[in-house]
């Protein structure tokens, strides 16, 4: 199975240097090209125009598509600015895709955060279109430079890796599979890696955990992104042109730069395993420290929830939580440096290179007034004079605060989901919403709880739970409640 990776967004000119045979494909046909391997090619925009669209908001999701007629009949047939849009990809016999009943907005532009918002779709009218040049040719739109066997690979230049957050940096990956470049649709290039499944977990794999972490960890971490994989082609980027990006908005991928021996060997061991959950693919969301306790999904996504992403003390036997948590609780979890935990960073030992998460299990920071004013308006386009006070409106189940009033001088706003307010209360993000304010004149202290937004696997908890001696099956019946390990094969197969 192939997935379509954009990895380089929104660029004039893609400088590329490719090892071994192509075939050059656009919408004439295909031929071989001998590419010069000794030199590095511009593939420059021409002329262009951007996409027009539509943003609409989305007001419900509907997995039963026997249920679709009766939301039909409640949005629907009322108004003409609604739409259902059917997303997701059919993968064997597996039926894979959701229903988004969506509603018109106004001109979201600049408004919501660039690697996308739940609760917003650009819908295109028309097509973005123009001209490439490579090679002395023009290409019409897009252009595909394909492998003649698995020797070949090609390196691109300043890559941007750990876009938005403070790693976020450029450097020259090498990948392998086929390189797509596409008009995007802002009328600019962006590139896209077409690759092997398989081949892209084995770098997933590589990039989000390292070479020292437990074997198990490793195995639990692969079916994990594989089963994030195909639980979220066509949603994440539905109308952008590929099936996920490579950053954290979806799964960080580098290439075959980052791919070593144990990673190829770990994704080869699990080849084909996903997790399954009521006959549908798991969207089996991990973070790298929920603090103790897991978190929901409505507390970072949408306002839904899924049965296999509970919220649960991190330890064994790893009871669920029931209800959201109180100020009163939320102190006293936070304030614990012992809390019981797999992901206690201060009680168990960690491999060299997670040595760098060991202060977020519990951790503090200040953020000055003026700082959070300039974010609001930067990052929000909101303006409500000096701020005076931030109050926390709600916490999930896990003290992670999903909605933060920001109080100032000429009005208020409030902030909803975990990641805006990260993104609020820091210049790149906040470590995580799970913390309690304290106000010092200007200055807010905020003293908080793990890295991430807590749903699903726990990676340091993971690698804890298998150095404990637990497998990696058992890391993910803990992670993912209820949800079953299958094989891709016995779905595709016929």
């Amino acid at each position: 199975m192939k997935v379509r990776i954009g990895f380089l967004h929104k660029k004039p000119l893609i400088k590329v240097k490719f090892k071994g045979d192509y075939f050059i494909s656009d919408e004439k046909g295909c031929s071989e090209k001998k590419l010069d391997e000794s030199k590095v090619y511009e593939i420059k925009l021409i002329q262009s125009k951007p996409a027009e669209y539509e943003w609409y908001e989305k007001t419900d999701t509907v997995f039963d598509v026997g249920k679709l007629e009766s939301h039909r009949d409640k949005y629907y047939l009322q108004e003409k600015s609604t739409r259902v849009i059917k997303a997701g990809r059919q993968i064997g016999n597996l039926d894979n895709f959701e229903y988004w009943l969506l509603k018109k907005t106004g001109d979201m532009d600049g408004k919501i955060y660039p690697s996308g918002d739940y609760k917003y779709k650009k819908l295109i009218k028309k097509e973005a279109y123009g001209e490439i040049f490579f090679d002395g040719v023009e290409f019409h739109n897009k252009i595909n430079i394909i492998p003649k066997n698995e020797e070949c690979s090609f390196v691109v230049e300043g890559v941007n890796v750990g876009i938005d957050f403070h790693w976020d940096h450029k450097e020259d990956l090498e990948y392998k599979g086929e390189l797509e470049i596409i008009i995007d649709n802002s009328g600019s290039l962006t590139a896209v890696n077409i690759i092997d499944l398989e081949e892209y977990l084995s770098s997933v794999n590589s990039s989000e955990m390292r070479n020292d972490n437990n074997l198990e960890m490793l195995k639990a971490q692969t079916i994990a992104a594989r089963s994030t994989v195909l639980a979220t082609m066509g949603k994440h980027h539905y109308s952008d042109g590929f099936d996920l990006c490579s950053d954290d908005h979806c799964q960080c991928y580098q290439g075959i730069s980052k791919i070593s021996e144990l990673s190829k060997r770990v994704t080869e061991n699990t080849k084909g395993e996903i997790l399954i959950f009521d006959s549908g693919i798991v969207d089996a969301r991990y973070s790298k420290i929920c603090g103790g306790i897991t978190e929901r999904y409505s507390t970072c996504w949408e306002d839904m929830d899924f049965p296999y992403l509970a919220s649960f003390y991190d330890n064994y036997p790893g009871n669920e939580i029931k209800s959201p948590m109180s100020e009163e609780a939320t102190q006293k979890f936070i304030m614990d440096g012992d809390f019981d935990c797999f992901c206690n960073t201060n009680k168990n030992p960690l491999p060299v290179s997670l040595e760098f998460c060991r202060d977020l299990f519990r951790w503090k920071t200040v953020m000055n007034a003026a700082e959070i004013k300039e974010n609001l308006k930067v990052k929000f386009g909101i303006d409500i004079g000096d701020v005076t006070d931030l109050i926390t409106v709600a916490r999930g189940y896990s003290g992670r605060i999903f909605k933060l009033e920001v109080k100032g001088t000429e009005s208020s706003a409030v902030i909803s989901k975990e990641l805006n307010i990260r993104r609020l209360l820091s210049k790149t993000h906040l470590p995580s919403s799970a913390f309690l304010i304290t106000k010092s004149g200007t200055d807010f202290i905020l003293t908080g709880a793990g890295w991430g937004h807590g749903a699903g696997l726990c990676q340091i908890g993971a690698q804890v739970m298998g150095e404990k001696g637990y497998s990696y099956k058992k890391i993910l019946k803990h992670y993912y409640r209820g949800a079953a390990i299958k094989n891709l094969s016995a779905y595709t197969k016929g």
